[in-house]
């Protein structure tokens, strides 16, 4: 009769003698266990660390689109900081004084007499620039605005006047945009 795998192994030096022991009573253990039916608890805890390891799965999933998420809005943002640097228009020469408000602050930008007409008509706004306030022109602040909101700081686009009142006593009168103050 042949040698078993076991014996096989021992007499090829690939294996000690303890673990050929330690390995007969695992299989012991693993047989008794089946035929007293605790087999079935076993997979139960297989299902459990199944569902564990589903439950990490979905958990890194839903992490990593949160971090897609940020870095979405990361890309967003340094898009319409590029379209400000980009469009920014030149200031040089300006000798008038432009005032805004930003958060209840009055902020003062120089300007040129013609840029300040067009700052009053809403055909350049102020944003927020690296280098603090940049005027740029509509065009501009609008793709900005659709991006990253919070960096346009003063944009007359006329949606702030007020709808007409047919009883107002002051509508033949019409209040001026480029008011110097």
């Amino acid at each position: 009769m042949g040698k078993s795998l076991q014996d096989q192994l021992l007499k090829a030096g690939l294996t000690t003698t303890h673990k050929a022991a330690k390995a007969r009573k695992a299989n012991r253990v693993e047989d008794r266990a089946r035929r007293e039916g605790r087999a079935e608890s076993e997979s139960e805890a297989q299902r459990a660390a199944r569902e564990a390891a589903e439950a990490k799965a979905e958990k890194d999933r839903e992490l990593n689109r949160q971090r897609d998420a940020e870095r979405a809005a990361e890309a967003t943002a340094a898009q319409a900081r590029n379209i400000v640097e980009h469009a920014r228009v030149d200031s040089a020469g300006s000798d008038t004084a432009f005032n805004f408000t930003v958060d209840g602050v009055i902020k003062t930008v120089q300007v040129t007499a013609e840029q300040h007409r067009h700052l009053a008509s809403g055909h350049l706004a102020v944003a927020q620039a690296a280098s603090g306030h940049a005027l740029i022109p509509a065009v501009a602040a609008g793709k900005v605005e659709s991006r990253l909101p919070e960096l346009i700081l003063c944009w007359h686009r006329g949606e702030d006047a007020a709808p007409s009142d047919e009883n107002d006593p002051y509508a033949g009168y019409e209040i001026p945009d480029d008011l110097m103050w």
